[in-house]
C-alpha cells in the first residue's frame, strides 16, 4: 500500500506541474497580445554617430 500512496502522490505532484507548465504558457499568450511582443527599434535607430560630418567646413 505504501508504494501505490508514493506512486499516487508522484503522480499527482507531475499533473500539478503539468498544469504549472500549462498555465505559465497561456500567461505568455496573453502578455504577447497585450503587445510585449513588439519588437524593439533596431540601435542604429536608437543613438545617433558621435562624430558629425563636418567636412564641408574645410576643417583637418
Amino acid at each position: 500500500k505504501d508504494v501505490v500512496d508514493g506512486k499516487l502522490a508522484h503522480l499527482l505532484k507531475s499533473s500539478k506541474d503539468l498544469e504549472d507548465i500549462i498555465e505559465s504558457q497561456r500567461f505568455e499568450n496573453v502578455k504577447e497580445r497585450v503587445g510585449y511582443n513588439a519588437v524593439p527599434p533596431a540601435a542604429a535607430d536608437l543613438y545617433l554617430s558621435p562624430k558629425k560630418d563636418l567636412s564641408w567646413t574645410g576643417l583637418p
